[in-house]
This record gives structure tokens, sequence and C-alpha cells, in this order.
């Protein structure tokens, strides 16, 4: 690389590490399609619901990923925790 070439080439600092910042979010969308594809999804509601509950599962319940049936469990005992968005699809969760 010559002197003139490193001057082109400038550090990118504050630049977010891309792979860390949406690893969870990832790590989830492949559990869900690795645990049974469509009809598991289907299972545990629509898209919407889902996307609703997605940062409540990541933020208070994470430990829990991938089984789905630990993860409801957990987001019914922290309701009073979750998003308004995620309290509303697990109250209607609850009464299913």
């Amino acid at each position: 690389m010559t002197a003139e070439d490193r001057v082109l080439v400038k550090p990118m600092h504050g630049v977010r590490n891309i792979g860390r910042t949406y690893a969870p979010a990832l790590w989830v969308g492949l559990s869900i399609a690795l645990l049974g594809g469509a009809s598991w999804a289907e299972d545990r509601g629509t898209a919407e619901e889902r996307r609703a509950c997605t940062p409540d599962v990541l933020k208070h319940c994470n430990e829990f990923i991938p089984d789905a049936d630990r993860i409801e469990a957990c987001l019914q005992r922290k309701l009073r925790e979750l998003s308004p968005d995620c309290r509303v699809v697990m109250i209607g969760a609850r009464k299913r």
C-alpha cells in the first residue's frame, strides 16, 4: 500500500459492531426458525405479537431462550415490567 492509498483509507471511529448489536435478535430469530418453523411460530402468536414482545424477552427472559414455554412463563411472571404492547399480548395469551 502506498502513502497515497493510506490517505484514502480512513479509520471508522464510532461505528458500532453490527454483529454484537443485533446478535440477540438474530439468535432469537434463528431459534424460532430451528424449533419447528411456521407451525411453532403460529402457536406462539402472530408476527406482530412476537415483534411486540421480542425486546421484552431479550430484556427480562433471555436466559430461557430458546425454550418458548419457559419464556412465556417468565413474561407472565414479569407482566408489570413489560412494555405496554407486550403486556396486551400476554394478557390475551393468558385468556386463551
